[in-house]
């Protein structure tokens, strides 16, 4: 069992860190931290998710928004 990890304060990340575009022309995703080099068994991201106004809808088709992990 690896030892507990300090917390990382990122105390401009809301204001600097701009996620990537990931979906539709509006869906943002990025993550600010990933412990996956500490702990690749268990590791935790935290970061930032931004959905702007925009395409719901594409040739009357519903595009969803959903995100999934592996």
């Amino acid at each position: 069992m690896s030892s507990p990890v300090a917390m990382k304060h990122f105390a401009n990340a809301q204001k600097e860190y701009k996620p990537p575009l990931i979906a539709n022309e509006n869906a943002f995703l990025g993550d600010v931290f990933s412990s996956d080099q500490v702990n690749p068994e268990h590791p935790i991201s935290a970061g930032f998710y931004r959905l702007e106004k925009g395409m719901l809808h594409r040739e009357g088709n519903f595009m969803p928004h959903c995100l999934t992990s592996s």
